[in-house]
This record gives structure tokens, C-alpha cells and sequence, in this order.
């Protein structure tokens, strides 16, 4: 995962789950992480927005079940307007 929104996704993970970013490939599941609860999906959530200047839908992150599936939705998220 070398792209930009992957090296996003993968740095914020990082730091609102308090691991190191090479935990976080793409196939790994976020569900075996203890910070990846309703708190820690909302704060990455807030994050990326913030960070990305993007809109994630909370019902398809919430649907995510990897790394790679929350990359997918970066890539396809448009910013607000």
C-alpha cells in the first residue's frame, strides 16, 4: 500500500489506534484491533474528513471490514458540497 489515500488511511489508523502503521496492510481486518470500536471508527472518521477534506458515509465504514475496504471508500469519497 503506497498510494495516498492507502498512506492516509494507514497513518490515521495508526494514530487514533495507538499501533504502528505496519499493522495496518491492506487484507488486515480492523475488527481485531482493541481501538476499532463505535469511539474509534468515529474519531478515524473525523480525521480523514478533516485531513482529506472529504464526506465518508458512516454506514459504509461502519460495513468495513479491512484495511483495503476503507482505502476503497477514501478513493471514492467526494469532497462536501
Amino acid at each position: 500500500m503506497s498510494d495516498a489515500p492507502a498512506d492516509a488511511v494507514v497513518g490515521v489508523l495508526s494514530e487514533v489506534l495507538g499501533e504502528p502503521p505496519e499493522v495496518f496492510d491492506g487484507p488486515s481486518r480492523l475488527g481485531v484491533h482493541a481501538g476499532w470500536d463505535s469511539m474509534g471508527m468515529l474519531r478515524v472518521v473525523t480525521m480523514l474528513e478533516s485531513d482529506l477534506g472529504i464526506r465518508l458515509d458512516l454506514r459504509r465504514v461502519h460495513d468495513a471490514r479491512t484495511v483495503h475496504d476503507l482505502v476503497g471508500l477514501v478513493e471514492g469519497s467526494q469532497a462536501p458540497g
